[in-house]
Formats: C-alpha cells, structure tokens, sequence
C-alpha cells in the first residue's frame, strides 16, 4: 500500500504551472476537501491513521469511515497529505478502465477542459487549488492503462513546498 501511495502521489509533482480559472461548485473548493479546510493541523483532526510519509515534511493519513467513491466511480485508495502537518492534499486512485474513463469525464464535467494536458496527465488550475489526473500509472499490478491518480493540493502550500512563493 506504501508503494501504491508512493507512486500516485508522485504523479502531480513534475508540473507546475499558473493561471486562472473560475472553480464549479464541487465537495473540494477553495476553502476546504471532503469537509476539512485547507491548513489544519493533523492534531486538530480525529479519526486520521498515519500510512506513511516521504521521509521529509509530507505525511500520508486515511480516514476512518470515509466511503471510496468520488461521485459514482469506486476508488482503490483515498489518502489525505499533510505538508508540516497541514492538510494541503487529498490522494486517490482508481482502478478499472471503466473508472478512470468514467472519473475523466465526471472532471471535464465539473471543471471543464484541463488547462493543460498530454496523453496521460490532466491539470486544472484555479484560485487555491490545483487537480492533476493522471492515468497509465503503473503500480505494479495490472495494466498500467487500468489505474489513475487524482490529486488535489492546495496551492499556496504547494508553491511553498516546491520553492516558487
């Protein structure tokens, strides 16, 4: 499981670009995701279990009692990234070729067009928040074709972490 998080978490690092887009109204806003506000300190928060961290200032928690589906596509895995013990990321990945279809199209509904994309990784940009999806990621069972990450960061927090305040 420790490597499963590993590599989807790892699929939003290497881009980072910046513009504007007006957010849709959706469970994760500018404000908060999955009803826990952007920057609350894990001590603040029950109900969390440690999964594992990057040996650094990210921590990786799941949350007792959360249902794994975004909107109606079954999730593998939902994490919750805490960057100096602050909630700055939410981890999912999904398996299935159906779901990471279905997950695709449920985002271009919600957000509309990625602000920038290539075959496999999707980016919309907006005030607060930054949503990468990634599909053909391998993590070492299956057809890499069958799994995909979707991460959302909190940008402020994510520009401190990658140096570009």
């Amino acid at each position: 499981m420790k490597k499963i998080l590993a590599i989807l978490a790892g699929c939003l690092v290497p881009l980072i670009c910046f513009g504007t887009v007006y957010a849709a109204q959706t469970d994760i806003s500018q404000l908060s995701a999955f009803g826990i506000a952007w920057g609350t300190n894990i001590n603040e928060l029950s109900g969390f279990t440690f999964i594992n961290d990057d040996g650094g200032d990210i921590k990786y928690y799941s949350r007792a009692g959360d249902d794994l589906f975004f909107g109606q596509v079954k999730l593998a895995i939902r994490s919750y990234s805490f960057y100096k013990d602050e909630f700055w990321g939410v981890v999912m990945g999904v398996s299935g070729r159906a779901g990471v279809h279905e997950l695709y199209w449920m985002l271009t509904d919600m957000y509309g067009e990625p602000a920038s994309s290539n075959d496999t990784f999707y980016l919309w940009l907006f005030d607060k928040i930054m949503i990468g999806y990634s599909t053909d990621v391998n993590i070492g069972v299956g057809n890499p074709r069958d799994h995909a990450a979707l991460n959302y960061y909190y940008l402020p927090m994510y520009m401190e972490y990658s140096g570009m305040e």
